[in-house]
């Protein structure tokens, strides 16, 4: 994306997402773009509340900071061990 290694850029907010409420700015800078994708879809968008369970597929970033969602519910990871399959 042309501009993004700039000391200023305006986006609109339909490019954007909102961080976590308990990070600060310095630790919400740390996270890369999977961990908020993760957030995002399940707290944000998909309103996870305690208690329900979540089914996390595959082994992609967005996985893997899917199952550290620090939310009381229950998650359930589906690994696909494509290593242990051959043709």
């Amino acid at each position: 994306m042309p501009g993004t290694r700039c000391e200023l850029l305006q986006l609109h907010e339909d490019n954007m997402v909102h961080v976590p409420a308990h990070l600060t700015d310095a630790e919400a800078s740390t996270l890369p773009c999977a961990g908020v994708t993760a957030w995002n879809g399940l707290v944000t968008e998909g309103r996870l509340k305690a208690g329900e369970t979540v089914l996390c597929e595959g082994t992609g970033g967005v996985s893997i900071f899917g199952l550290q969602v620090q939310l009381p519910s229950v998650v359930v990871s589906l690994w696909l061990e494509l290593s242990l399959i051959h043709i």
